[in-house]
């Protein structure tokens, strides 16, 4: 049997990474939205799944069906929470069902990890350059998605997440599988010596340091590498952690990124740098002010348990 991977899922004009897990008749997925396809106006443009960036909801409640629908699920069904870029970690029941789906108001507070291990009830949360981890137990069978941005993966929220569904479900570290979606990678990500200290301590001194040649006191940081070693910290073995390795700066085709679009956004205009979107006519949403520049989309991470031949192949 082939190693488990990342593959893409084109339908229609919407393109989705997809990952899977199979045991028998039982599976375990993750999917990952990218801005393909979509109804939202620029500077969303495409399918933004985020209700806190200023978009119009109903473009994006729009996104989200097209998106779930793909995976067989309807928007009312999902469970999502307001992340907080902490290490809070949330045991999601069948009674969360439709949490935080179409009014951020009804989502699970404070937490930047759901773990499950109902059957069905998928699990979602947004990101724009931060790391999507996605664990899976086959054994149990029980899943979890974790938000893991630079303050949530210095304090180990992925170690959390890990130490949470082994207390609560019995997952043992050493037979959970887990998934590194796209995020900011070292090439576009810099940081100054407080935060590389920080780095380096929760790593137990395990990361490569790579000083820029051009910034004295700057650093490159890869938040995925930081989360890929403290899932071995965790017990989970390294053939056992699956990392796409694609950045959401680089890939401005596939991806919104907050740290690279909304610093080209320009109050009043609204007009991307480059000229790669045309003027924004006021219609299509707010304001830059009242966006206070956070101007740019949010693609989605899915995880659920389900059958085996729930796959996108």
């Amino acid at each position: 049997m082939n190693p488990p991977s990342w593959y893409r899922q084109t339908v229609d004009n919407l393109v989705i990474l997809r990952f899977d897990l199979k045991a028998g008749v039982t599976g375990v997925h993750a999917a990952f939205s990218t801005r393909r396809g979509g109804t939202s106006h620029p500077p969303f443009a495409g399918l933004n799944m985020g209700l806190s960036v200023g978009d119009e909801p109903r473009a994006v409640l729009r996104n989200r069906e097209a998106f779930l629908r793909v995976l067989g699920f309807d928007v009312n069904d999902i469970v999502s929470s307001q992340q907080v870029h902490q290490d809070g970690v949330y045991v999601v029941l069948k009674g969360d069902r439709g949490r935080g789906a179409t009014d951020r108001k009804t989502s699970i507070p404070s937490k930047d990890a759901l773990i499950t291990r109902e059957s069905r009830l998928p699990l979602m949360m947004y990101f724009a350059d931060c790391v999507p981890v996605f664990i899976f137990d086959l054994h149990c069978p029980a899943v979890g998605i974790v938000h893991s941005g630079r303050e949530g993966t210095l304090r180990g929220v992925v170690l959390r997440a890990v130490e949470k569904m082994n207390a609560n479900f019995g997952s043992a570290p050493k037979d959970c599988h887990a998934a590194i979606g796209p995020s900011i990678r070292g090439c576009c990500y810099a940081v100054d010596d407080r935060i590389m200290d920080r780095a380096m301590a929760i790593t137990d001194g395990g990361l490569s340091i790579h000083p820029l040649a051009n910034a004295p006191g700057k650093y490159s940081l890869d938040l995925a590498e930081v989360n890929r070693l403290l899932l071995v910290k965790a017990g989970l073995p390294q053939d056992h952690i699956h990392d796409i390795g694609l950045c959401t700066s680089c890939r401005q085709d596939l991806f919104y990124s907050h740290q690279r679009d909304v610093r080209h956004i320009k109050p009043r205009t609204m007009v991307a740098a480059e000229g790669e979107w045309a003027r924004i006519p006021s219609a299509h949403g707010p304001t830059a002010e009242s966006l206070n520049l956070q101007a740019t989309g949010r693609m989605a991470g899915v995880v659920w348990i389900g059958e085996a031949d729930e796959t996108g192949r």
